[in-house]
């Protein structure tokens, strides 16, 4: 979801937004109710979530040119350690974080 506030989903209490598969995931999972965003823009954010590394240590954003904010063949990223693990992964949705070969 892109720009979905905590407060716009019904299992935090919103009246405006309908949400039923979103709170049925809620009351069946583990919930995190303190936490912060890395960056506030998107790119670095994808990018702290996906290596777990603070954005700025890696230059994103900020290092300009073509290849800024892309991801480097060599991390290991999140989706790399799952696979380790026998899961499967794939992608949906926004991702600003690829160049050639990723």
């Amino acid at each position: 979801m892109d720009d979905l506030g905590w407060m716009d989903l019904g299992y935090q209490g919103s009246t405006f937004y309908n949400t039923p598969n979103i709170d049925k995931v809620a009351s069946e999972s583990m919930r995190f109710s303190q936490a912060y965003s890395a960056h506030p823009r998107c790119v670095p954010s994808r990018y702290a979530i996906i290596t777990g590394k603070f954005p700025a240590r890696a230059g994103i954003p900020g290092r300009g040119g073509r290849d800024s904010g892309h991801l480097d063949s060599s991390e290991f990223g999140i989706a790399k350690a799952f696979k380790q693990g026998g899961y499967a992964t794939f992608f949906a949705g926004k991702w600003h974080l690829a160049s050639k070969g990723i």
